[in-house]
């Protein structure tokens, strides 16, 4: 579902209209065809969705006391859509996102306990390449015990690239302990694409969200960027 914004005209529009997608990035609007996925059934997606249907009855379920503490909670955390604007999560959503988010990292609690904040904000200053290693520096030494860090990456990119297109970027790794404040990604980086090698020039897009694991709040995302010399 395409989201327009008006005015005297339209001032922005992003999503499907008819037979086209459209979107903005940090090189402005852009436009392309629309193609219906035609990819299978996997295994994975199927579990996927299992997992949503129990999630769904698992809120049907929840007290009225219960569905009213995530709809005030989920007031203290406003979004932004691909338009720059911000709304607010239903109960309901918020609910769904948490327990989407908790599952991506290996853990499935439901609850309606006082959602807390996270309370350390993880960056990473930069990768690096090391001969044929990929390592991220962070700005921490270590990573709070209830905390995990998800790392994405896109496959290498030419150098004049501003950013890779969301949709290339792949989980590549959820780090828990950091050595030294390094963590080298190269391993699960050849498990996600399939190879490790940048020629001279091209570039690797990264991004990380900071994820509790006690509640599935996450933090926005950090991109960063690497040159292959």
């Amino acid at each position: 579902m395409a989201l327009i914004k008006t005015s005297m005209a339209i001032s922005a529009i992003s999503g499907k209209v008819g037979g086209a997608i459209y979107g903005n990035s940090a090189g402005g609007a852009w436009v392309r065809a629309w193609s219906r996925n035609k990819s299978a059934l996997t295994d994975k997606r199927s579990d996927q969705n299992y997992f949503i249907q129990r999630s769904v009855n698992h809120w049907k379920h929840l007290s009225i006391q219960s569905k009213t503490v995530w709809k005030n909670n989920a007031l203290l955390y406003p979004q932004v859509n691909r338009l720059g604007e911000t709304f607010y999560l239903t109960g309901y959503q918020f609910f769904m996102k948490l327990s989407l988010q908790l599952r991506s990292i290996g853990q499935v609690q439901w609850g309606d306990e006082q959602l807390q904040e996270l309370l350390i904000d993880l960056d990473y200053s930069k990768e690096l390449f090391y001969g044929d290693r990929i390592k991220c520096l962070f700005t921490a030494e270590t990573i709070p015990h209830d905390q995990v860090v998800v790392l994405y990456a896109c496959p290498p990119m030419s150098g004049g690239r501003v950013r890779s297109p969301k949709s290339s970027f792949r989980m590549v790794s959820v780090i828990d302990t950091l050595q030294e404040s390094f963590y080298d990604f190269t391993d699960d980086y050849m498990a996600a694409f399939g190879t490790t090698t940048f020629n001279a020039g091209q570039v690797l897009f990264t991004y990380i969200k900071h994820v509790s694991t006690l509640s599935g709040l996450a933090s926005g995302r950090t991109y960063k960027k690497a040159i292959k010399v």
